[in-house]
């Protein structure tokens, strides 16, 4: 159906399709912070409305989930630094950048420890709002714009608990703090006394301001409210 060009965001959309309270908080609310990963008084109803399609009008490719059987840290990056080593690329742990020069076809940098480099191709993995600070003033107009990007975690708590909750690989959470738990017995094989679960929020801006202790009791209750 069409909506009006002024409804951009998927709040918008639910208000001028009249979603119901229960309706947003089990469907609407937790499936735009898995896939959009971001609030729905932010998320971009277009890139929403792709989604949905794909998912409910694709091939059954379009919504499968593919779960780790390990820890993503343990998968493949052991390997990123070889590779790029045996391709005349060059790996620094520890090394923060302090300065940064950049010119049409190369760039040079400062790390903490006082050692420059230089090459033709660099990769950013740093916040926007550190990427604006280190870049040179006046070469790139628009990255003064980069802190409007903002950040959106995604956060995981991680308890063990001394009987089986769960025996699915996972369990979606709807109307939760909460949108997943994973089974780490099932889903990594974990071998460890009782169970291991991860719970697991998007678009978790409010829930990274809490404690570690707050997050606990939050995620405990979470396990027994459901």
């Amino acid at each position: 159906f069409k909506i009006s060009a002024d409804i951009i965001t998927i709040a918008q959309f639910m208000n001028f399709t009249r979603q119901g309270p229960r309706s947003r908080e089990l469907f609407w609310v937790p499936l735009c912070n898995a896939v959009m990963n971001v609030s729905v008084d932010m998320a971009p109803i277009q890139g929403f409305g792709e989604v949905l399609h794909r998912v409910f009008f694709g091939s059954r490719h379009d919504s499968s989930l593919v779960l780790a059987d390990k820890p993503l840290s343990e998968i493949g990056f052991k390997e990123v630094p070889v590779y790029l080593e045996n391709h005349q690329g060059f790996v620094h742990f520890h090394e923060g950048v302090q300065s940064f020069k950049v010119s049409k076809n190369t760039f040079e940098l400062t790390t903490r420890s006082g050692q420059t480099y230089s090459g033709d191709a660099l990769i950013w993995a740093v916040p926007p709002t550190s990427l604006t600070a280190l870049w040179p003033v006046g070469d790139w107009p628009k990255i003064k714009s980069l802190p409007q990007l903002g950040k959106s975690p995604i956060l995981s708590v991680h308890l063990i608990v001394s009987q089986s909750l769960i025996h699915e690989q996972l369990v979606g959470l709807s109307g939760g703090r909460f949108e997943w738990v994973f089974n780490r017995n099932a889903n990594w094989n974990y071998q460890g006394e009782g169970q291991y679960l991860s719970l697991v929020a998007s678009a978790a801006e409010s829930l990274g301001r809490q404690s570690e202790k707050e997050l606990l009791d939050l995620a405990v209750q979470e396990v027994k409210d459901h």
